[in-house]
C-alpha cells in the first residue's frame, strides 16, 4: 500500500505553484501535476494551498484552456529504420493512436545501448503488427 494520498490535477501544468507543492506525475507527463499528501499535518498545513488550486483548476476548466498540442514524435534511429524497410510495419504503426506510438517510442528510447534499442524493437514487431498498443497482451 501507498503511503500518501494524491490529488491530481489533469491540467495541472497550468497552474500556479506558489506552494511549491504541486509535482510532476512522471517524467514523461505533460500537463497532469499532483499533490501527495502524505499525514494530517500535510493536510492541514495544506488545505488552504489546496482550496486555492481547485479554485484555479476550476477556473482554468470554465476558461476552456488546454495544454497544447503535444510536440511532434522524434523516433528513435533503430525503430525509424525499421518503419523505413518494412513498409506494413509502418502502415501499422501509423495507424495506432499517437498515445500508443508514444509508448512505444518511451520504452524502444528508454534503452541507452543501440543494441538493446533494437532489440526491443524486434521483440514488439509482432504487436505492433497486430495492432496492439504496448500494455495489450
Amino acid at each position: 500500500m501507498k503511503d500518501f494520498l494524491a490529488l491530481m490535477f489533469f491540467k495541472g501544468a497550468l497552474l500556479a505553484d506558489p506552494a511549491g507543492v504541486i509535482e510532476s506525475q512522471e517524467p514523461n507527463s505533460r500537463s497532469a501535476r499532483r499533490i501527495y499528501v502524505r499525514s494530517v499535518d500535510d493536510v492541514t498545513r495544506l488545505a488552504d494551498a489546496i482550496a486555492s488550486y481547485v479554485a484555479e483548476a476550476i477556473d482554468i476548466e470554465d476558461a476552456g484552456l488546454g495544454v497544447g498540442p503535444a510536440p511532434d514524435l522524434v523516433l528513435v534511429e533503430e525503430l525509424r529504420v525499421r518503419l523505413d524497410d518494412d513498409s506494413a510495419l509502418h502502415a501499422t504503426f501509423m495507424a495506432l493512436t499517437p498515445g500508443r506510438q508514444r509508448e512505444y517510442h518511451l520504452y524502444f528510447s528508454g534503452a541507452k545501448q543501440s543494441s538493446t534499442r533494437a532489440s526491443r524493437v524486434s521483440e514488439y514487431v509482432p504487436k505492433i503488427l497486430a495492432g496492439k498498443s504496448f500494455r495489450d497482451r
